[in-house]
């Protein structure tokens, strides 16, 4: 069960669907395709039952509002929910005290009074023409400057900016590859667990045993701020145990989480932790 309060951002369903929200607001749908793709993302928007039915759909009103985007079939729902008191029964249910569900009134009515007009100043969404390009290839062991086992953070336009000074070089295996929604690009890579003061060969690495998989995103600015390189490519003939992330990665790309935070080397793995050469063949 999640977190509640009387925000229609408290729930963690609700959270998290904002952000969903953003992603799928930037693919080229209309608003009836979008919202079918946010309802097979989010289970609760079609399931009446759910606790968190009503806080989704309070969420996609609100952030259709807040882009700008007009569908009156949610709308209509919104003002069913709150006219019918479903809202505020399930938070009773839910153990809100008489205080709280009249701040949740508040709240409700607030929302449902934003919907009568347009926003004035909507939120672009960025929209995208294309499904985003792949930067690296499944197969490739790429490698990338380090300082104390840790690639640059590309979120800084420059290493000066970002007081990433390299000691050193790390390697990783782009291990799968594909895009959430059929729109945007995540990867997973297992990382080499070991460093080399010059960017190594293939045939240094194969030796040298690497991490359990982790997903992220790579855009083409942040594979040029970190001076990702590739020494090679190989045919992938097995995984490494996965990380939640690699075991959804639908959520990296969505929440755009840069596989830069796994760029790191392990300081230490297990004996049974598989080397480079057990997954690959030349």
């Amino acid at each position: 069960m999640g977190a509640w309060g009387v925000g229609l951002y408290a729930n963690d369903v609700a959270a998290d669907l904002k952000t969903t929200i953003a992603s799928v607001l930037r693919l080229p749908l209309s608003p009836e395709d979008a919202l079918k793709v946010l309802v097979g993302a989010e289970p609760s928007l079609a399931d009446p039952a759910d606790e968190s039915y009503t806080d989704a759909w309070f969420v996609v009103a609100d952030r259709f509002h807040r882009y700008g985007i007009e569908h009156e079939p949610t709308h209509e729902l919104v003002r069913q929910l709150i006219a019918d008191g479903t809202d505020l029964r399930r938070k009773a249910e839910l153990g809100l005290g008489e205080s709280d569900l009249r701040a949740r009134a508040r709240v409700i009515a607030q929302l449902q009074q934003r919907l009568v007009t347009p926003h004035p100043k909507p939120f672009k969404t960025g929209r995208l023409k294309r499904p985003q390009e792949f930067v690296v290839d499944v197969g490739d062991v790429v490698t990338y400057p380090t300082m104390d086992g840790v690639s640059a953070n590309p979120y800084f336009k420059d290493w000066a900016s970002a007081r990433f000074s390299p000691d050193g070089y790390g390697v990783a295996l782009v291990a799968e590859r594909g895009r959430t929604f059929g729109y945007l690009a995540w990867y997973t890579m297992a990382v080499v667990a070991a460093t080399w003061p010059a960017a190594p060969s293939l045939d240094v690495c194969l030796g040298e045993r690497v991490s359990e998989l982790h997903a992220g995103t790579l855009s083409r600015s942040h594979f040029t701020r970190m001076a990702l390189d590739r020494v090679g490519r190989v045919e992938i003939v097995a995984l490494p145990k996965r990380t939640w992330s690699a075991g959804h990665p639908d959520s990296a790309a969505i929440h755009d989480i840069s596989i830069a935070n796994h760029l790191r080397v392990p300081r230490a793995l297990t004996p049974r932790s598989p080397r480079l050469r057990e997954l690959v063949r030349r």
